[in-house]
């Protein structure tokens, strides 16, 4: 009698097989490691747009310029 394998154990190997590939395909790709010079990179900001937004809570607009030299945490939410 013929044994047929579950879809489980096939999954899993499947599974398997896609990660031993992704990781062959990315230790035989000829790209530099550009990790240092990304750092490098982040440690020379670019200075921010101008911008001018509504204020929260208060009546009014509040512009970038008014937070120079300070360090800026802009949140953007949407819930679409």
């Amino acid at each position: 009698m013929k044994r047929v394998l579950s879809p489980i154990p096939l999954a899993v190997i499947g599974v398997l097989v896609a990660l031993v590939l992704l990781l062959a395909y990315g230790l035989a790709s000829n790209e530099p490691d550009r990790g240092f010079e990304a750092a490098a990179a982040a440690g020379r900001p670019e200075p921010a747009p101008a911008l001018e937004l509504p204020r929260l809570g208060t009546p009014g607009r509040g512009t970038l310029a008014g937070y120079r030299g300070q360090v800026v945490v802009l949140n953007f939410w949407a819930s679409w």
